[in-house]
């Protein structure tokens, strides 16, 4: 092989991976950002059902504060909520004072949190997990309750709050 024929190998890579490489690299990651940016997890709230119950508080309880809901509300709502607010945390962490020392050291993050209809009871339920080290071992705390109250935001329903003492 001589010097000519490794310049004429040398351009033709260059001219593949200009023309045909770096294109296809690039429209796969576009594509890829695509997907994942409009991708809505199944099981998020249906936004109609949302904006059919006024913006604020939407209780299971009779309150002067906010909107109460009548059972079948309540199961809907527990159907299409999928996230607790931070004050829900803080709230139920005042009755563990694990979960609330593990939640302040571990920057304020949960492991998982799930929000659940049980049909038997007809009450929904939420739970949510925290661990970390505290006093030197691995603790994983399970808070869960009977959620009491719900947040309209106007794009989801919240948590606001949970029965778990």
């Amino acid at each position: 092989m001589n010097e000519y024929d490794s310049e004429r190998i040398a351009k033709i890579r260059r001219k593949l991976w200009i023309f045909i490489v770096f294109p296809l690299a690039t429209i796969l990651t576009v594509a890829i950002i695509f997907f994942f940016s409009t991708y809505e997890q199944p099981g998020t709230s249906n936004k109609t059902i949302v904006i059919s119950y006024p913006e604020g508080p939407l209780n299971f309880y009779e309150s002067s504060d906010g909107y109460q809901l009548s059972i079948s509300e309540y199961e809907t709502v527990c159907k299409n909520t999928h996230s607790l607010t931070t004050g829900t945390i803080l709230k139920a962490n005042l009755y563990n004072s694990n979960a609330s020392q593990l939640y302040n050291n571990n920057g304020k993050i949960i492991d998982s949190s799930s929000i659940e209809w049980n049909s038997s009871s007809k009450k929904c339920y939420a739970e949510y997990k925290i661990s970390g080290l505290l006093n030197g071992s691995n603790l994983v705390v399970t808070v869960s309750g009977q959620v009491l109250s719900f947040i309209n935001n106007g794009e989801k329903f919240l948590v606001d709050s949970i029965r778990n003492y």
